[in-house]
């Protein structure tokens, strides 16, 4: 976690804290539910975790005060997604499951890209060379997946392919806010990317592959919100900032500015 992320984190109120630490025991117990297989209980815990972190994040902006409220509402989006990706596949099997499950994560991956929009413009003007160093390495890498599981997915192909672009786009573009969200980005990309290999390449077999897949995911999760919440409040406020976020070229252009002064 860069040094910035914990100054402000640091600075967070004690119900953040404590929100956030419901966060961690709910994966923990998760995660426990997992190794033990104790019946209900990873269902229910993995349906309680992205409101657990949901919660966390809209107190920590709150905790902010005036900060930028296109991106955080953003987050909140994409976490609110992300549960219903983790919530569909529990109540619906089969492939109208999995539809749901991409369904609900390709839309937290827009909202997450969307977020992070301004930081790769910002970065992409001071230093372009990095960010064209994470797309060809993400880039890469979701064409392996793409090699290795298309053969297999039949009408699920196209679904799969859409949602691994976006998540390459959405990895790539988390690192351009700073350490903490470039380490988010890249587990959740991890994570989904065992998902996919599990489901459609016949050669794959790893015997804790559900632990590893949620132990990534939670902590990839966790990581961008800290990583938002951490920009957000290295940032000066001021209106200039949500007029950024009107369609106009000029917005536009305050917008792309904007990172400079808070990516690490």
């Amino acid at each position: 976690m860069s040094a910035t992320v914990r100054q402000v984190l640091r600075r967070l109120s004690p119900r953040t804290q404590a929100l956030f630490g419901a966060y961690v025991a709910v994966g923990s117990v998760h995660l426990t539910s997992r190794v033990v297989e104790s019946g209900a209980l990873p269902t229910v815990s993995q349906i309680l975790l992205m409101p657990a972190l949901a919660a966390a994040f809209g107190s920590a902006v709150a905790d902010l005060g005036g900060v930028r409220r296109r991106t955080a509402a953003l987050m909140t989006a994409g976490l609110v997604a992300s549960w219903v990706g983790d919530t569909v596949p529990r109540f619906v099997t089969g492939d109208a499951g999995f539809l749901g499950m991409v369904g609900g994560f390709l839309v937290a991956q827009a909202c997450y890209l969307a977020a992070f929009a301004p930081y790769v413009a910002g970065a992409w003007r001071r230093r372009p060379a990095p960010v064209l160093a994470a797309g060809a390495v993400f880039g890469a890498s979701f064409a392996a997946l793409t090699a290795w599981c298309l053969p297999e997915a039949g009408f699920l192909g196209g679904p799969v392919v859409c949602y691994g672009l976006l998540l390459a786009a959405m990895a790539t573009a988390s690192t351009t806010v700073n350490r903490t969200t470039a380490v988010g980005g890249a587990l959740f990309f991890v994570s989904d990317a065992l998902i996919a290999l599990n489901t459609f390449a016949p050669w794959y077999f790893f015997g804790g592959h559900h632990l590893v897949v949620m132990s990534t995911y939670l902590v990839a999760q966790a990581l961008l919100a800290a990583g938002v919440v951490g920009a957000l409040g290295a940032a000066e406020p001021d209106a200039a900032t949500e007029a950024a976020a009107e369609p106009t070229t000029e917005g536009a252009a305050d917008l792309a500015a904007e990172p400079a002064a808070v990516a690490d």
